[in-house]
């Protein structure tokens, strides 16, 4: 009997170790798994803030336009598409200065340098506004960076 007990003893430690073991590999596989390793591809382009909210400033609005609004959206029919907006950049035509301004609001939480998000957003509304039909070569941007 006193055999039987230690043989039962025995297994059930032996039974105890192979699940402990079995645990032990199968939480390996899959830590190692689920940490895939990143290449330039596979970062993102423009990190998701965490729970990180910016209020964007209302534009105030331009007086003393110099041009009525048909007449500009003739000669520069993408105005009507403006503004861009996004938590990162607000960009509006200034009629008063006939420039566009784009403001920038680079945030302090992202894995990007204040200087990547910023050459990453220029190149963001560069590319947005190309799209719209801006001509570089007659028209300025006015940068503007807000902490």
């Amino acid at each position: 009997m006193i055999e039987l007990i230690k043989t039962n003893r025995v297994f059930l430690f032996l039974a105890i170790l192979c699940v402990s073991v079995f645990l032990f590999f199968l939480f390996v596989f899959f830590a190692t798994n689920s940490k895939k390793e990143t290449g330039p591809s596979d970062l993102p382009l423009l990190p998701t803030p965490v729970k990180i909210e910016r209020l964007i400033p209302t534009p105030t609005p331009l007086v003393g336009h110099e041009e009525p609004e048909n007449v500009l959206s003739t000669k520069k029919p993408w105005v009507l598409n403006l503004p861009l907006k996004n938590p990162a950049y607000y960009v509006e035509y200034d009629v008063s200065k006939k420039i566009i301004s784009a403001r920038l609001y680079p945030m302090i939480s992202f894995s990007l340098t204040k200087e990547n998000q910023i050459s990453f957003l220029k190149e963001k509304i560069t590319r947005g506004l190309t799209l719209l039909g801006v001509d570089f070569s007659k028209e300025k941007i006015e940068w503007v960076i807000q902490y």
